[in-house]
């Protein structure tokens, strides 16, 4: 059975919340499929306790210590996942959808003549046989990966694609303080945040999304007001991105952002599938669509049929 081994991405002494999405993978992966979850942890030995509360999350966490790797740098991270590799034969490689994952991954899929595959956003077994579920030109179409028997693989999770439910583990820790060489062909200047949006929808408890049914921009004031009275943001599905009536940092879906509220308002939105990636781990999903037939009341845990126009006016009423 393969060992799955989630790297742990780190910066400035925070654990980045993307680790999670990654270790969600990983306990879907060990209800299927079996084996072990472990951690891999580069730090030196200075910062190694702001990992404390990894601990419990995984049969294993592997500590490579060197003080060149308290920050991410490239080269020096390669070689110590090359070196960690090294002495392991059947594993799974995992790392959440990042930035350093896109220059990890593949560099060490090459390295090793393995596959990657990234972007994974869904899991299942049929018959035996283990699929990794992922989308293709820009979310518009859903692909099922039948996986033959590699010994070692390394994938990247898109954010938001398993609900992290905490799990307890007796974990063994394993420390290495390790070598590297110093020489370097990259430097590093520093770290610039993207310049951040009015709101950050992934942040948001609560999410009032709009689709098509809103019809007409001019019907955006009375969501608008649902959002204030519930205290919760705007976003929207890609026709209303496109369309301008909200900024393109309020989409939610495969080719927008990926959000996990206590509840979000699919107001007009008919639930392609490429919306439905970028929700479906709400705590709650309240949909209103006239469409009865509307794939958004699939995934949804309450539904209204009806006109989102007549409708929203009268909660606002019952709100007030």
């Amino acid at each position: 059975m393969k060992e799955v081994i989630v790297f742990i991405e780190h910066r400035f002494g925070e654990i980045l919340e993307s680790n999670f999405d990654a270790l969600s993978f990983a306990y879907r992966w060990q209800e299927l499929n079996g084996g072990e979850v472990s951690l891999l942890i580069l730090t030196s030995e200075e910062k190694k306790e702001i990992f404390n509360n990894l601990k419990g999350l995984g049969n294993k966490i592997y500590f490579l210590k060197n003080k060149i790797l308290e920050e991410y740098h490239p080269e020096f991270y390669l070689n110590a996942i090359k070196m960690f590799l090294k002495r392991k034969e059947d594993y799974l490689l995992v790392f959440s959808q990042t930035a350093n994952a896109y220059e990890l991954a593949p560099s060490l899929a090459a390295e090793f003549f393995i596959p990657v595959i990234t972007n994974i956003n869904g899991l299942e077994k049929i018959d035996d046989k283990i699929y990794l579920i992922r989308y293709f030109y820009g979310g518009k179409i859903c692909g099922k990966i039948g996986l033959l028997d590699e010994k070692s693989l390394i994938l990247t999770i898109q954010s938001g694609a398993f609900k992290f439910e905490k799990r307890e583990f007796s974990t063994l820790i394993e420390e290495q303080e390790i070598s590297l060489p110093i020489e370097k062909n990259t430097e590093i200047l520093g770290y610039e945040k993207a310049e951040a949006g009015e709101v950050d929808i992934t942040q948001a408890a609560v999410i009032i999304g709009i689709g098509r049914g809103i019809k007409d921009q001019k019907n955006l004031p009375m969501v608008e007001e649902l959002a204030k009275k519930l205290n919760g943001v705007l976003a929207g599905s890609r026709p209303v991105i496109d369309a301008g009536w909200l900024p393109k940092d309020r989409q939610v879906g495969s080719s927008g952002k990926t959000v996990k509220p206590k509840l979000y308002f699919a107001l007009g939105i008919s639930g392609a599938f490429q919306h439905v990636a970028g929700m479906k781990n709400s705590d709650l999903i309240i949909a209103i669509n006239k469409d009865e037939n509307a794939p958004i009341f699939s995934v949804s845990h309450y539904g209204v049929i009806g006109d989102l126009t007549k409708i929203v006016p009268a909660l606002l009423k019952k709100l007030q």
